[in-house]
């Protein structure tokens, strides 16, 4: 399970900027979080298979993951290869 304290709302469909988040993962999820954590820095590294709308999900990565729970990572918002996006998109169910 995943929980947060939210900061503010940044968009119209709810996304949240949060100021803390906590798993409650079995080790064997906390590590393959952690492993798709780093796969998907190093991608973002490489830069080489970035395109807009570039994101990935921990629920379509790790088997064991819980369901209805997902952590997205996107293309930071100062990043050089971030392709002109201005606004933080919405991933719920993009899959």
């Amino acid at each position: 399970m995943i929980y947060g304290y939210s900061k503010q709302v940044l968009s119209d469909v709810g996304l949240l900027e949060m100021s803390e988040v906590s798993f409650e993962l079995p080790p064997k999820v906390l590590r393959e979080l952690a492993r798709f954590l780093v796969e998907a820095a190093d991608e973002l590294e490489s830069g080489e298979r970035l395109s807009f709308g570039w994101h990935r999900h921990a629920s379509a990565a790790i088997s064991d993951w819980p369901q209805g729970d997902d952590v997205v990572v996107l293309i930071p918002q100062d990043a050089p290869n971030r392709m002109g996006r201005d606004e933080m998109p919405y991933c719920a169910g993009d899959e």
